[in-house]
C-alpha cells in the first residue's frame, strides 16, 4: 500500500478554515452592539 502525501491538501484546508473564521469575526464586528434580535436584519441574527 502506497503512502499518499496529503500535506498540500491539509495546508489548503487550514487556509480555508482560517479564511472562514476571519470572515465570521469581521462580520461579528460589523453588528452594532445595541442591536436587538428583532431589529437586526435576518442574516445578522445569531
Amino acid at each position: 500500500m502506497s503512502v499518499i502525501d496529503l500535506s498540500g491538501i491539509e495546508r489548503a484546508r487550514r487556509q480555508y478554515v482560517d479564511m472562514i473564521l476571519r470572515a465570521e469575526f469581521i462580520r461579528a464586528d460589523k453588528i452594532p452592539k445595541t442591536c436587538r434580535r428583532s431589529k437586526c436584519p435576518r442574516d445578522l441574527r445569531t
